[in-house]
C-alpha cells in the first residue's frame, strides 16, 4: 500500500512539472483497497483528496481539475492518458449499441442529475443516495433482476456468454467475435459460445434439406 502511494506521490510530482502547474498536495483518508474508490479536489487548498481504493484514474480525473477542466473534459483527459500510459491495463473494451445508447444519454441528462452530490461526483452510475455503485452493490443489484425475471441460476458474467453466442447466431465471423470478446485464443471464444436447441435443429434441417 505504501509503495502505490509513493508511487502516486511520484507521478503527482512528474504530472504536475510536465503540465507547468504548482503540484497540488495528496491527501489519503481511509485507504483500505477493498472500497470503491473515490475522491474530490479541493482549489482553495489545492488538495486531491483520495478515499477507500488507491486508483490511478480516480487520481487522474482530480488532476485534470487542478488543471481548471470541467467534468467533460476532466474524464476524457483522465480516460485518454490512463489508456496511453498503460495501454495492457485499458484492454477490455465494452462494446454498446444503439438502444443502450440512448438509455444512458436519458439516465445523463434527465436521471443522474436529480442524485443527491451528482455534481461532485465523477463516476457515472450513482445509487439514488448518491454513492457510487460498487461492484458488489452492482451484483446485488443484478441479482435481484434477475431472480425477478426467473433467471436465479444466471450472474452478471451470463451476460458475456449471450453476447457472444448471439454474435455467432447472427453470422459473425468466429474471428470476429474473438476480437470483441477481446480473447487471446480463439478455443476461449468457442468455449463462451453455446449452442441452444434450436441451434440445433435449424443446423440439422439445413443438412437435411
Amino acid at each position: 500500500m505504501e509503495e502505490r502511494k509513493a508511487k502516486l506521490r511520484t507521478l503527482n510530482h512528474d504530472l504536475s512539472g510536465a503540465y507547468g502547474i504548482f503540484e497540488p498536495a495528496l491527501i489519503f483518508d481511509r485507504i483500505d483497497g477493498n472500497s470503491s474508490g473515490s475522491s474530490h479536489y479541493i482549489p482553495s487548498q489545492r488538495r486531491i483528496v483520495i478515499v477507500g481504493k488507491l486508483s490511478v484514474v480516480t487520481y487522474l480525473h482530480e488532476f485534470a481539475h487542478a488543471l481548471e477542466l470541467d467534468e467533460r473534459d476532466a474524464c476524457r483527459w483522465s480516460i485518454n492518458l490512463f489508456k496511453r500510459c498503460f495501454p495492457r491495463h485499458y484492454g477490455r473494451l465494452v462494446h454498446v449499441g444503439h438502444m443502450l445508447i440512448r438509455v444512458i444519454r436519458h439516465y445523463v441528462r434527465e436521471v443522474r442529475p436529480k442524485i443527491r452530490n451528482a455534481e461532485v461526483m465523477h463516476q457515472l452510475f450513482l445509487t439514488k443516495t448518491g454513492s457510487p455503485y460498487t461492484s458488489n452493490k452492482m451484483t446485488k443489484k443484478m441479482r435481484m433482476l434477475l431472480k425477478r425475471y426467473g433467471l436465479d441460476d444466471k450472474s452478471a458474467h451470463s451476460f458475456r456468454h449471450f453476447f457472444c453466442t448471439d454474435l455467432l447466431r447472427r453470422g459473425v465471423a468466429l474471428h470476429e467475435t474473438k476480437a470483441l470478446m477481446r480473447h487471446r485464443d480463439v478455443r476461449s471464444t468457442m468455449v463462451y459460445s453455446h449452442a441452444t436447441v434450436d441451434d440445433l435443429r435449424a443446423a440439422v434441417n439445413r443438412r437435411v434439406g
